[in-house]
């Protein structure tokens, strides 16, 4: 079996993002999932203990995002894979930036343009 990843998943309360949150727990690996209301993630939090980082995070705030993703690589030491499948309540709002940053030297998301 390879090494467990550390995975960061957006929109894990529901739909894609939770079962991609499920499937990377139930293999062993590590997961940053975040979520708008993070009762949503209670019953993960229980089943898998501090294999889940739940973060509070609306995907239309860009420096939300950069400090989010700070805190999870922070958190765990470093970050293997970052899916983003949240979606902005409203669709005129924006977007995850995911593809708008790159760790600098110290591994900290910074923007990217």
């Amino acid at each position: 079996m390879s090494s467990p990843k550390v995975w960061l998943i957006t929109g894990a309360s529901r739909g894609f993002g939770r079962r991609w949150t499920e499937a990377a727990l139930a293999r062993g690996d590590k997961v940053a999932a975040t979520a708008r209301d993070l009762k949503s993630l209670e019953i993960l939090q229980q089943q898998y203990g501090d294999a889940l980082l739940p973060l509070a995070l609306d995907i239309t705030d860009h420096d939300k995002v950069v400090r989010t993703v700070n805190q999870a690589h922070q958190h765990f030491g470093r970050l293997d894979v970052i899916l983003s499948v949240a979606r902005p309540r409203s669709r005129t709002l924006g977007r995850f930036s995911g593809a708008l940053w790159r760790p600098d030297s110290s591994g900290r998301a910074r923007r990217h343009r």
